[in-house]
């Protein structure tokens, strides 16, 4: 006999705000991302974090690093009417966006670097060389709802009812792993 369970924590962010994902570039460095433009910053593995300004109030609901001063945030305003990915090259000090025309729901985003990464709509790959000035759609056969990747090339990608699947080839084709 098994009975299944869902383990959850919830940390209650001081503005109140929900929190919508957390990525960790380090063991000491990490950022908290949630509504209303909500960007929290730890440099000590958490045990203090930093409330950030970011001039948006958008939702803000993905967050990536490729370095310790590149870092991508997906956003979306409050009446999802648009979305928007957003870059800072120097640890969040400025702010460059890129609106896209795509108004379907961003599920993830992963980058390689400052340019070249890939984004997860509404369950198809987009991979982009240019920080999305235009970028390539991959249609799937699977609904992914999260991307990550190893290097250009290797993405790993796992949805609502799918298995864990993997791309050697920057999304053209894919592989079910058991």
């Amino acid at each position: 006999f098994s009975q299944g369970f869902e383990v959850s924590w919830k940390w209650n962010a001081p503005n109140g705000n929900k929190l919508n994902d957390v990525f960790l570039y380090s063991s000491s460095y990490a950022l908290a991302v949630g509504d209303c433009g909500t960007v929290w910053k730890t440099t000590n593995g958490g045990t203090g974090w930093s409330l950030m300004e970011v001039p948006w109030t958008d939702d803000c609901l993905k967050v990536w690093f490729t370095d310790a001063n590149t870092i991508f945030i997906v956003t979306k305003d409050s009446n999802n009417n648009y979305w928007k990915i957003r870059r800072s090259t120097d640890n969040c000090v400025s702010w460059t966006a890129k609106s896209l025309a795509n108004t379907r729901t961003i599920n993830s985003v992963a980058m390689f670097s400052s340019e070249y990464g890939y984004m997860l709509n509404s369950g198809n790959i987009n991979r982009t060389t240019n920080f999305f000035l235009n970028y390539t759609y991959y249609p799937v056969t699977y609904v992914f709802s999260e991307i990550t990747l190893t290097d250009s090339l290797n993405i790993f990608a796992y949805g609502y009812t799918t298995y864990l699947s993997r791309s050697s080839s920057g999304g053209i084709s894919w592989t079910t792993i058991n």
